[in-house]
């Protein structure tokens, strides 16, 4: 039995929708969950972990979540671009919905880029080069808290896509 147009676009917008709600999850989860548990505090008695082990560690979450969130970015995106296309030239609002939910996606891409890569880099540079640089561990922990609160706010972008592509599924 062969799917008609209406269902191959519909599967199309929840594939979209699903990929994008595990982009901002994963997204979300490792800045909000993840990064502030690396920056608990230690308590009283105990010294700061060292800069590079911190660096490190937040190097690990950070390789993950950019494995899982650029294949969620690429499938999710084009299957809204597709869904967008192929929905019926008469349903002009749930084209639109499509269209702004991919749009929402690709937003990350320039949000990384202009705010996040400088600071992802100086993380990366400090898990490498640690014990290299006198490095002050305050402000690897500054750099880290910077960087998860960016984290936040560039997985509200694909939150708020799978948002607008969920209603474009239901009108």
């Amino acid at each position: 039995m062969a799917l008609s147009p209406a269902q191959i676009t519909t599967a199309a917008g929840v594939l979209g929708v699903v990929t994008t709600t595990m982009f901002a999850s994963t997204s979300l989860t490792i800045s909000s969950l993840t990064e502030s548990a690396l920056l608990l505090r230690p308590q009283d008695g105990q010294s700061l972990p060292e800069s590079r082990h911190l660096a490190r560690q937040w190097k690990v979450f950070e390789a993950f979540a950019h494995n899982v969130s650029m294949s969620a970015l690429v499938i999710g995106t084009a299957s809204l671009i597709y869904a967008g296309l192929k929905s019926s030239t008469s349903m002009t609002l749930r084209r639109k919905l499509f269209f702004t939910s991919a749009a929402f996606n690709l937003l990350t891409i320039p949000y990384t880029l202009m705010f996040m890569l400088r600071k992802n880099g100086e993380l990366e540079q400090r898990s490498q080069t640690g014990k290299k640089r006198n490095l002050n561990h305050i402000d690897t922990y500054a750099l880290m808290q910077d960087v998860s609160k960016l984290g936040t706010v560039r997985g509200s972008l694909p939150l708020l896509s799978a948002i607008v592509g969920a209603l474009a599924l239901v009108i």
